[in-house]
């Protein structure tokens, strides 16, 4: 069995990019990295609804948004006090929202 992690066949270049570039991440590098994450689910999302696939059957799409919110709790792990959690809480919260609402849209 593979690990959640581990990206299908047509991703691995663009997860080894990633973790380059997350070797060096600092806490505003990991939430860029996480909203792009996120934008690229999205965009995959669509991509599979235009070609008349199963958004929550694709591998793609489900790494996608393991990997991005992966990110987006670490980027919120980085919360120097009780407030700064809440706002990032809330930024977590809608990435999360849209990549449900996405997985969702096809099965509707």
């Amino acid at each position: 069995m593979t690990s959640p992690l581990t990206p299908p066949p047509g991703l691995h270049t663009l997860a080894a990019a990633l973790d380059r570039r997350l070797e060096q991440a600092d806490e505003h590098a990991l939430w860029g990295e996480a909203r792009a994450l996120t934008n690229t689910a999205l965009a995959h999302a669509e991509q599979c609804r235009s070609e008349g696939r199963r958004v929550g059957d694709d591998a793609g799409f489900a790494w996608l948004c393991q990997r991005s919110l992966q990110l987006w709790h670490a980027w919120g792990a980085c919360a120097t006090s009780g407030g700064d959690g809440f706002e990032r809480s809330l930024h977590i919260d809608r990435a999360s929202s849209a990549l449900a609402r996405a997985a969702g849209a096809a099965r509707a």
